[in-house]
């Protein structure tokens, strides 16, 4: 008996930046077919602003910009988070394709010793298995659900954490509107304060600790 678990759960887990996807590795060492060149495609929004405004414009007052993505990413407790996700997300696989081997070897057993069942012994031994195969299925749709919450839950505890160091930059600076980084496709980024915030939550911020959530 050959046990496939639906490629979502590893998927999901390389999809959360938590594992490399299966088969990656021999993906990319893989040599791409040679392929027609594209036709030209039209500029981009943000190509179009790039060539249509000086190279930075003027400082608008009071507007500042902060990358909360930044803070997640590359501060010392957005770090130690995302190293506890990956660790969470590999207990979670291991554990599932533990279990997924333990059924292959029930479904082998089972094979080998069909010829002394009776046909009604075979059915409810079958339907017995095939019964564990989709509750690990299940199990296995649970789990990305609760990565997911896991993830969603601990970023948010991190820019949480990070909100003490952005107030007072964002006093310092004069700032009366503070948008997300990401979302600005050019100009003068002069009041920028994600390196300043980054630099003061490096400084003084703390691990936070959590496990994988709950079933919902």
């Amino acid at each position: 008996m050959s046990l496939r678990l639906p490629k979502s759960t590893l998927l999901h887990l390389a999809a959360l930046g938590l594992l490399a996807a299966p088969g990656a590795a021999s993906a990319q060492a893989a040599p791409s077919p040679p392929a027609a060149l594209p036709a030209a495609a039209p500029p981009t929004p943000a190509a179009i602003v790039a060539a249509t405004t000086s190279a930075n414009g003027p400082l608008i007052a009071g507007v500042c910009l902060l990358s909360q993505e930044t803070l997640v990413s590359r501060s010392k407790v957005g770090m130690a988070a995302t190293a506890r996700l990956r660790e969470i997300a590999q207990e979670v696989q291991a554990n599932l394709l533990a279990e997924k081997s333990r059924l292959e070897a029930r479904g082998k057993a089972l094979e080998a010793k069909r010829a002394t069942l009776s046909p009604m012994e075979q059915q409810a031994q079958g339907q017995a298995l095939n019964q564990r195969v989709q509750a690990l299925q299940a199990e296995a749709g649970q789990r990305n659900q609760q990565i997911d919450a896991t993830k969603t839950k601990a970023y948010q505890q991190v820019i949480q954490q990070a909100q003490p160091f952005i107030a007072p930059a964002y006093a310092a600076h004069g700032c009366g509107l503070l948008f997300a980084r990401e979302a600005v496709l050019t100009g003068n980024l002069g009041n920028d304060l994600t390196s300043e915030v980054l630099a003061a939550f490096d400084a003084k911020g703390t691990p936070i600790t959590f496990d994988l959530a709950p079933p919902r």
